[in-house]
């Protein structure tokens, strides 16, 4: 029983529920009195409000926003650096929207997650902590925010064009755009081929064994930044990597139980755009720029959760990436809950042998079986190994 805010600080509890034919003698009456009684108290609650002398600078108001916005309900480092970077700088934010159009369905993840802010910060600093902000000159921010463009255009094509990548949601981290834009202004965004070569090597791996995505990550960002600065070496790169994630391959215990939130998951999407993978039923070749909803992209459980809960299999297992494929909206409606052994043939008499080898499934009936499901997720584990760990060593 929905009533007007504005009502309540209108009317008496008696004028509020008795059109409602709630009286004193109803049950109900205690209860909607309480409700109507904790929304009046907004009137009493006090509000706390700072009055600055008209003398200040807008500087040092903008000091004083950021103090005050460090303690209860915290603001991002960005939203923060952005407040005193604007303080200084009139139309930076429209430079930021700006910027951001240019990247189309990006544009809202390049703003909301404030990396273009911190990218500013590491050409300015190189370094991407937010402290010094308010003691860079904004000469000096006006200068490093060409070379922030620059790089930025850079990096996003070339995670766009040779990862594959049009999504920039889909990569761990918007860290890892911020180390390519910062190589490319070193080398002037002139690259050889084995230097395309590393920088893919190291983008994937960091990607996938969550170089940005663990804690300190701006740590690791401004080990990364320095590495690259003193030594504008791929080399120097990978090997500060190296020392982090110990091995650059998967193997098949790493991606044991991963479900579609892991950066492994999102590796085997990469991999499938790099080699054509297709719906199965469309033909169409996977992407997320697809339009209509009978094509948008969807993770397909091979084996239906349905039947797999029925037999009591394991929440974790059931929803091991080694059990999920990538396929159109209107193919995952259509396939709805059937059993493999239900639709695969069919499928495999149409696409051909293709459809085996793009989606890692086994080529033998036996292994469709609902009873064969343990033996099926085994198969395709080893297989996904294979395919990230072929990746891998085509670009070392």
């Amino acid at each position: 029983t929905w009533v007007s805010v504005s009502d309540i600080f209108s009317n008496t509890e008696s004028q509020l529920l008795k059109p409602l034919g709630i009286n004193s003698d109803d049950p109900r009456w205690d209860k909607y009195s309480e409700r109507i009684k904790k929304v009046k108290k907004i009137e009493d609650y006090s509000y706390r409000m700072h009055i600055l002398p008209k003398t200040m600078s807008y500087e040092e108001v903008t000091e004083i926003f950021v103090r005050v916005n460090s303690l209860g309900v915290k603001l991002r480092g960005s939203d923060l650096a952005l407040a005193q970077i604007t303080s200084r700088w009139r139309g930076f934010l429209q430079e930021l929207e700006d910027l951001a159009s240019e990247f189309d369905d990006n544009a809202e993840y390049l703003i909301n997650s404030g990396m273009m802010v911190k990218t500013l910060v590491v050409f300015a600093t190189n370094q991407s902590k937010f402290k010094t902000v308010n003691k860079v000159p904004l000469q000096k921010f006006k200068d490093s925010w060409e070379l922030t463009k620059k790089g930025l255009r850079f990096a996003i094509n070339f995670i766009n064009q040779n990862v594959r990548i049009d999504n920039l949601s889909l990569i761990g981290s918007p860290f890892l755009i911020i180390t390519l834009a910062y190589y490319a202004i070193l080398k002037d965004e002139r690259l050889s081929e084995e230097e395309e070569r590393k920088l893919l090597l190291w983008f994937y791996v960091s990607n996938m064994k969550g170089r940005y995505s663990r804690g300190s990550s701006e740590t690791y960002l401004d080990k990364d930044i320095s590495t690259l600065k003193n030594t504008k070496s791929l080399d120097e790169l990978l090997d500060v990597l190296r020392i982090h994630v110990t091995n650059f391959t998967v193997s098949y215990d790493e991606l044991k139980y991963r479900n579609r939130r892991s950066p492994y998951f999102s590796t085997l999407f990469f991999i499938a755009k790099q080699k054509g993978v297709k719906d199965w039923y469309s033909g169409i070749a996977l992407s997320e720029k697809l339009k209509g909803k009978s094509h948008f992209i969807q993770f397909h459980h091979i084996f239906p959760k349905s039947l797999l809960k029925e037999r009591n299999v394991e929440t974790r297992l059931i929803n091991d990436i080694a059990n999920l494929t990538f396929i159109g909206g209107k193919t995952n409606r259509q396939i709805s809950n059937k059993l493999p052994k239900d639709y695969i043939k069919d499928l495999h008499d149409k696409r051909g042998d293709k459809l085996f080898d793009a989606n890692h499934i086994p080529n033998n009936p036996d292994m469709w079986e609902l009873d064969n499901f343990n033996e099926f997720i085994e198969f395709r584990r080893k297989r996904m190994v294979e395919e990230i760990n072929g990746l891998i060593q085509s670009l070392s």
